[in-house]
Parts: C-alpha cells; sequence; structure tokens
C-alpha cells in the first residue's frame, strides 16, 4: 500500500476497537481463571508483596522485621502495589489476606496493559508508515498470550512493558529524524528511566539503545552525539537517587545488585558441577554457604563504620572469581539460556498452571522438556493445549520472518548494494537500527531463561517480521512503488 505521505495515526474507530479487544480478552482471562485461587501470584510476587507492605506502612523499602533496607527490588512496582494496599488494607501481613488489593491493583493494570497494542501500532507506523502492517502488529499483540498473562500477574512484566514500548516510539521516532527533537528526547529519557525503577535492566538499555543512536541514526555524527548526550543526561539524572541512596548505605555504587544472585545461584553453581562433576544441587549448597560466609565477614569488617552489608552485592565476590577462571564454560552455559529465553513459549506459563507448580521456579529448565509439557506430556484443559499448539504455529511465522529478515535486509544488500532497490536499503538501514537491540536485550537473560523476560522485544520481533512477510507477499508491488514521487519510507 502507498500513502501519499507520512501518517502516523490511524482512524479513532481501529484504536478503540484493539484497546476494547484487547481489554475484553484480558478481562475475561482474568476473571475467568487467572484470579481463582490466587493464580496472579508467581515466584517472584512474594517479593514485590512485601516491599509494598513496608512502604504501606511507612518503612519504606525497610524490612519490617529486621529494619534492613531492601536491595533485591527496585521501588516502582512496590510503590504501584502500596496505592492498593492503602485503599484496601488488612490486619494481617500474610500475602493471601490482601487479595482485595491485589484484585484492584490487577484490574487496574490490566486496564493499562490494554494500551500496549496501541502503542505497538503507533511503533509501526514510526518504522513503516504502513496501516496493514500496523494493525496487523495490533491486533497480533491483543491476542498474544504472553502479552494477555503479564498484563494480570503480580509481576512487573506488564507495566514494565507498557513503558518500555512507549520509550521504544520517542526514542527511535528522535533517532530515526533529521532534526533534534528536543521534548521527544526528554520524554524518552524520562519514560526509560521510570521503566528502570521498575525493571533495572533498562541501565543496559541505554548503553545499548544509545550505541545503536550513534551508529545508526539519521543525521550527521556530530547531531547523533548530541542527541545521545541529552538523553544519557537526563536518563542518568532519573536513576541517580537510588544509586546515592545505595552507596550512602553500603559504600557500594550499584543501582540493583540483582547480578549477585543470579550469578552465585543460576552460572557459578553450573561451572562448579562441571568441574567438581557434583549434583547442580550440592554445587549451589556450597556457593550459598560461601556466600553467607562472605556476608557475616563484611559484617563484621563494616561494624562501627555506619555501613550495612548489602547480602546480593557480597555474592558477587564469591561467583566472579569462578566465572573469571572459566570464562568459556560460563559463556557456554549464558548462551543456552539466551537460547532459552529466545525461543520458549509464553504458553508454558499454562502448563505450569496446570501442575500447580506456578509459585516457584525449579532450579533448571531445559527447553525441549518445556516444549514438551506445552504440546502434550502436561496434563491441561483442552483450550490451554489449542493456546500452545496456536503459539507453535505463531512462533514459527514470526521467527521465518526474522531469519529471513536478518539474511534479505541486513546482510545481502552488502553484496548487492548497486542492485538493491530505494526500498531494500531503506529497510536494510531499520533492520540495523532495531536487530541489535533485540539480540542485546535478549544477552541479558543468561542467568536464567525464560519467555517472559523476551516480553520487552516482542513487539519488536512481531513488527520486524511482518515487514519481512509483507515484502514477500508484495515484493512485485513494493519495487514498482520505488518509481512512484514518494520516498522509500512511505512506500512500504
Amino acid at each position: 500500500m502507498i500513502i501519499s505521505k507520512p501518517n502516523l495515526f490511524l482512524a479513532k474507530k481501529h484504536l478503540f476497537c484493539l484497546f476494547l479487544a484487547a481489554l475484553t480478552v484480558r478481562l475475561f482471562f482474568f476473571l475467568g481463571y487467572v484470579s481463582h485461587e490466587t493464580r496472579y501470584q508467581q515466584p517472584d510476587s512474594i517479593d514485590y508483596h512485601n516491599s509494598a507492605l513496608c512502604l504501606y506502612l511507612g518503612a519504606g523499602m525497610y524490612r519490617i522485621d529486621t529494619h534492613e533496607p531492601i536491595f533485591w527490588r527496585t521501588p516502582g512496582y512496590p510503590f504501584y502495589l502500596s496505592l492498593f494496599y492503602t485503599l484496601f488494607p488488612s490486619k494481617k501481613f500474610g500475602f493471601d489476606h490482601w487479595s482485595t488489593a491485589h484484585f484492584w491493583a490487577l484490574i487496574v493494570q490490566i486496564l493499562l496493559c490494554s494500551l500496549i497494542p496501541l502503542l505497538v501500532v503507533y511503533l509501526t507506523l514510526i518504522f513503516t508508515h504502513n496501516q496493514k502492517i500496523a494493525l496487523i502488529s495490533g491486533w497480533a499483540v491483543v491476542f498474544h498470550i504472553g502479552f494477555i498473562l503479564a498484563s494480570m500477574y503480580l509481576l512487573t512484566e506488564g507495566l514494565a512493558v507498557l513503558l518500555f514500548i512507549a520509550f521504544l516510539c520517542l526514542c527511535y521516532r528522535a533517532m530515526r529524524s533529521e532534526y533534534f527533537l528536543t521534548m521527544t528526547i526528554v520524554l524518552a529519557a524520562l519514560t526509560l528511566g521510570a521503566y528502570t525503577w521498575i525493571r533495572p535492566m533498562g541501565q543496559f538499555v541505554a548503553i545499548a539503545i544509545t550505541s545503536i543512536w550513534v551508529i545508526f541514526g539519521q543525521g550527521n555524527l556530530a547531531l547523533r552525539f548530541k542527541k545521545t548526550l541529552l538523553f544519557l543526561t537526563l536518563f542518568l539524572i532519573t536513576i541517580t537517587p537510588w544509586y546515592i541512596r545505595n552507596h550512602a548505605l553500603t559504600g557500594h555504587w550499584f543501582f540493583c545488585p540483582m547480578s549477585g544472585p543470579y550469578l552465585n545461584s543460576f552460572c557459578a553453581p553450573k561451572i562448579l558441577r562441571t568441574i567438581r562433576e557434583i549434583p547442580l544441587e550440592q554445587s549451589i549448597r556450597i556457593l550459598h554457604r560461601r556466600a553467607n560466609q562472605r556476608i557475616q565477614q563484611a559484617q563484621r569488617n563494616t561494624a562501627g563504620t555506619g555501613y550495612v552489608v548489602s547480602k546480593e552485592w557480597e555474592c558477587n565476590a564469591i561467583a566472579l572469581p569462578i566465572i573469571k577462571e572459566h570464562p568459556w564454560l560460563f559463556l557456554k552455559d549464558w548462551t543456552k539460556e539466551v537460547i532459552k529465553t529466545t525461543f520458549d513459549l509464553y504458553s508454558y506459563q499454562l502448563a505450569a498452571l496446570a501442575a500447580g507448580t506456578f509459585k516457584y521456579d525449579p532450579l533448571e529448565e531445559f527447553l525441549t522438556e518445556k516444549l514438551a509439557s506445552c504440546l502434550y506430556q502436561q496434563a491441561m484443559p483442552w483450550w490451554m493445549r489449542i493456546i500452545c499448539y496456536f503459539e507453535v504455529l505463531f512462533s514459527f511465522i514470526l521467527w521465518v520472518g526474522i531469519f529471513g529478515g536478518i539474511i534479505w535486509f541486513m546482510f545481502m544488500p552488502f553484496f548487492y548494494r548497486h542492485n538493491s532497490s530505494n526500498q531494500t536499503q531503506y529497510l536494510h538501514k531499520l533492520w540495523w537500527q532495531v536487530i541489535p537491540l533485540i539480540i542485546a536485550v535478549l544477552w541479558m537473560t543468561g542467568g536464567f531463561g525464560y519467555a517472559r523476560l523476551r516480553l520487552p522485544v516482542e513487539s519488536l520481533l512481531i513488527i520486524m517480521s511482518l515487514t519481512w512477510w509483507y515484502y514477500v507477499i508484495n515484493k512485485k508491488h513494493i519495487e514498482k512503488a520505488n518509481n512512484s514521487i514518494y520516498p522509500p519510507s512511505q512506500c512500504i
């Protein structure tokens, strides 16, 4: 479809239908199934509940029982929950006693997450200016089981993904413009900052996106540097208060010390298992014992200094020497988990719900076993099995489009630069602006891989896959459009 000028908007009726459909599907799924028997409680939900309880009781991010500061969780999502704890209080502290607050917090969360398809539509239009691709992307997100489940769990993913896609819209609009869009850059930095207060990985996203911005952004090099400088400066300002708080308490500079427990619980034990030829459970116990000894020593060393010990931060001192000594084993295990994140099915969460194992994570998971559980091994209701098979089909179409686009748009133009059309050249640059960010986000998930860690870039995967499928299906029409008076960005 060729349109006469760049159009970043669809008719209001289309957007309203997307929002209404997304809200209806999510409310139906939540009220009909997930809200029963506290199925919205996932392995990390207790942490967010306890942190929210501390905020509600006026203790801040400090444990009520020991008065120790909380470092493991950032305050963004606990603050959101604490608002509903104030509206629907309980006299008891247990998770199950706050079900009313949880219910309404998740209802509002579902309402907000129903805006995600609209943001995906806008992001698609920024990339392609093609309303057909935008609508297909929006409807794909409406019925995408990963986005549906994320909106109704007591976890950070739902609200975090909403902020992340809003950030992508703002960031790529500024990146792909030849002008210095000051307000857009400011809003992008603030949005990523808000995301980081909920999901700390936003710090690494900032590094990845500014690198892509400098290398592949529109405009001359000086303009790109100015854009990234403004973006990084404002982003760092938004997250600096938490850095200052943690440094004042511990004497160490960190935003969230989650790397310590991840490395010491997931990465280093696998290395120890390999070199010592012992069970994983035993290697985990050994490293946890070493970590406890390290923490006790650190507590003795800081006695009388005014500093407290971040137990999570001290875990780094146990895990990092093992990783540095065996980097190839670490890289092998890390890559396996990244592959698991990349190709895992979101519908495996349904298998866990059917098995009643959704409130805890196993020590280790294998992609083949998870796929088998979804497709035939785990007993589940018929409608769950249909969703699992539908996601397998969807994933096949998605990844054919991704790998096809990587070959066709990212690498082929290097060999046929003089013969490639304007559209191919345009898509060549678009894919190099987007795919590196997808890879960077996926690479961050090597500690313990599962599908929901892929969710921030799932919308990008859908959009990019569709650009390839649309190009292949309409290749003759698109190539003919290169003879039109419109620039290539308006012809796809």
